[in-house]
């Protein structure tokens, strides 16, 4: 049996190369962009400092996989270091498949992030930032 053939064979992070990957569509901010175009600043706090949470999603034949679990984790974490996500666990989870159908046409992974943003200036803003709002 012969792995597969990654892009990076010397790093544990390397990948296997996938064309359907260069239409996925990223949430960021408030709206949906192309990952080209998805980015973060330097001056983020969850990029400089890990000062963040996150939890990874599945959507496996139309069920997500331990949703209320990634829920009470994502929502326990952010208590456990003072982050006000900013939504509702209820308008998160409602927001969820609609944003994965619109990104990934209902069958990729989703990854939720939320951090303080921008150090600049104090703590930032709190963001929910791949799946949030009304997509």
């Amino acid at each position: 049996m012969n792995p597969a053939t990654t892009s990076s064979s010397s790093s544990a992070q390397g990948y296997v190369d996938d064309p359907r990957n260069d239409d996925v569509l990223v949430y960021v901010d408030g709206e949906f962009v192309p990952r080209n175009r998805a980015v973060v600043s330097v001056f983020d706090s969850g990029f400089v400092l890990g000062d963040g949470i996150w939890e990874g999603l599945r959507l496996v034949n139309g069920t997500l996989v331990a949703l209320d679990q990634h829920m009470d984790r994502l929502y326990e974490g952010a208590i456990a270091i003072a982050l006000d996500v900013g939504i509702t666990r209820d308008a998160l989870v409602a927001a969820i498949p609609r944003s994965m159908e619109r990104a990934f046409g209902g069958m990729w992974p989703a990854t939720i992030s939320a951090n303080r943003r921008a150090l600049a200036g104090g703590r930032g803003r709190p963001a929910a930032e791949r799946i949030a709002g009304n997509p």
